[in-house]
């Protein structure tokens, strides 16, 4: 008799389980969500480019995030937001994005994109630095239908004065924060936390491979 009652209770326990898990089907769990890199690098275009546009080549521009539920099951048509509002002491992004029908959200320094059938969605980002007050280290954050992902992604920015694309006077720009000895999270493209000559590297790569060769649409950036 013990044992009958042994197994009705775990019977019970699987039901609970397998109700638990289909009842929250299709809702996200963070914690069974990825993303493929701790950072993204914004990026230029090829205005040459037929269709999208974005520097998809560049190091680290481009970050995929799979979206999971409780059952670790991809969920399509889920929509994915990276947050700049804490880097927009210096990084701005583009009003305009090219990437996948990615949308820009000015009023909330935001670019959103929705998963595929698969769960995944992918990021490349217009966009760079417009100021000289660094941002914070890990400024952005990365949500799936308002849950929290990540609450800290690096940010660089191969365009340093979002104008003509990446060009000398980028390099330039990024030289000052090379010999400044601060080290901002901006110019640090492989965000091993410095800036070092592997980042210019990274940069000269950007630069020599002219995917990057425009700013902004039109050069115009969130505010």
């Amino acid at each position: 008799m013990t044992g009958l009652v042994r197994k009705a209770t775990l019977f019970v326990a699987c039901a609970t389980i397998f109700g638990v898990v289909a009842a929250y089907a299709g809702i996200v769990s963070p914690g069974n969500c990825t993303i493929s890199a701790a950072r993204i690098n914004l990026v230029g275009q090829n205005n040459a480019a037929p269709g999208d546009k974005a520097d998809s080549v560049a190091t680290g521009a481009k970050i995929t995030i799979t979206v999971r539920d409780i059952g670790n099951s991809p969920i399509a048509g889920i929509p994915v937001v990276i947050d700049f509002s804490g880097c927009t002491s210096d990084i701005k992004v583009a009003s305009t994005q090219s990437y996948h029908a990615q949308t820009t959200g000015c009023a909330t320094a935001t670019v959103q994109s929705y998963s595929t059938t698969n769960g995944t969605v992918s990021f490349v980002i217009i966009g760079g630095r417009s100021a000289a007050v660094a941002h914070a280290v890990n400024c952005a954050k990365a949500y799936a239908d308002s849950y929290l992902l990540s609450p800290s992604l690096g940010v660089g920015a191969y365009d340093e004065n979002n104008a003509g694309g990446v060009t000398l006077a980028d390099l330039g720009l990024w030289g000052t924060d090379y010999f400044g000895g601060a080290n901002p999270d901006r110019s640090d493209y492989n965000g091993a936390g410095g800036v070092t000559l592997a980042d210019l590297g990274l940069w000269g790569s950007t630069y020599f491979g002219g995917r990057s060769a425009a700013s902004a649409t039109g050069g115009v950036l969130c505010p």
